[in-house]
């Protein structure tokens, strides 16, 4: 069987998440199809009764066009598909494909705009992957292949030679108090996990106050704070790790860990980009070998920067 080449891979998936990035804006503002999906979607997934609804839609429309450009040349499986990897699955000498069709789905359906479309293609008795594309909610398109990372902006539109190379310099110091973290932590027990990180909490500590003005007894100014810029999010995966690359973002990590489909679409594209990705403890991390578990989470740092990876590990790999 023949299989299909990475440009073919590529095209077809560039499209496809183009238009669900266009159909996820337009139906996360449409009252008929909020009032559409409160009717017919089951209320246990969020408030808005719109994500599982959504998630549907978009996972069809993937999942069919795949279908239709490579027939039985591509396996699929994904966050929305009901078959898992099995044991048999290190033998697949064909195209894999991990997809993720909207991930961020309640974001979208909120209308908070970092939400991504992905995918993620691989050869697992090669221990090979192929290609990513993240179709970022700003329109602009990431993707990476064995030659490199590249951004297609929203801005290019139709213009030749529009693509972008993506480069990050991780020999590049970048201190924690100087950078852009993000964390998983949208969820209650991720949220408490980091709250209770005895080293994360002595760091914030500290830091919190180098940024704060200390005044004595007297209300007398002794010592003016720190002018650090460090931000924090807990916000992470695919949409935060995909914009390390441009240095919007310095590092994103996850404790608990993460699934595959959640992770390394955007981890492939940025470490091709030059990024580091790390287990907790900052050992460097060959980006299948997620996949060798593919059904498992796993914890880890995605950084641009080797000194902010190691200093990331010596906070985080201590509980």
């Amino acid at each position: 069987m023949k299989l299909p080449t990475e440009k073919e891979l590529r095209d077809v998936s560039i499209e496809v998440v183009k238009h669900i990035l266009h159909s996820g804006h337009q139906a996360s503002g449409s009252k008929d199809f909020a009032d559409y999906a409160d009717r017919i979607t089951p209320k246990w997934k969020d408030p808005t009764n719109r994500t599982c609804f959504l998630d549907k839609l978009a996972r069809s429309h993937f999942v069919e066009e795949l279908k239709k450009a490579f027939g039985d040349s591509i396996v699929i499986f994904g966050e929305e598909e009901k078959n898992r990897p099995r044991k048999d699955f290190q033998n697949i000498n064909k195209i894999v494909a991990f997809v993720d069709p909207v991930d961020g789905t309640d974001l979208a359906v909120r209308g908070f705009s970092n939400w991504v479309s992905t995918v993620i293609f691989l050869i697992p008795k090669q221990k090979k992957i192929v290609s990513a594309v993240v179709g970022h909610s700003s329109g602009d398109i990431y993707y990476a292949h064995e030659a490199g990372a590249y951004i297609r902006p929203c801005a290019a539109g139709k213009k030749k030679n529009h693509d972008k190379i993506l480069r990050c310099n991780s020999n590049k110091h970048i201190p924690l108090c100087e950078s852009s973290i993000c964390y998983y932590g949208q969820k209650p027990k991720n949220f408490v996990e980091m709250a209770k990180h005895a080293g994360f909490n002595e760091k914030m500590k500290d830091l919190a106050e180098r940024m704060s003005d200390k005044i004595n007894a007297a209300g007398k100014l002794i010592k003016k704070k720190e002018g650090l810029d460090i931000r924090i999010y807990n916000l992470a995966g695919n949409p935060m790790i995909v914009k390390i690359p441009s240095g919007m973002v310095n590092a994103v990590f996850s404790l608990r860990g993460a699934k595959v489909y959640d992770v390394m679409p955007a981890a492939y594209i940025a470490v091709k980009a030059g990024a580091v990705f790390s287990d907790i403890q900052g050992n460097v991390v060959d980006p299948f070998v997620p996949f060798l578990k593919p059904n498992d989470s796993f914890p880890y740092i995605v950084s641009g920067s080797k000194s902010l990876t190691k200093e990331l590990a010596g906070i985080l790999s201590k509980p």
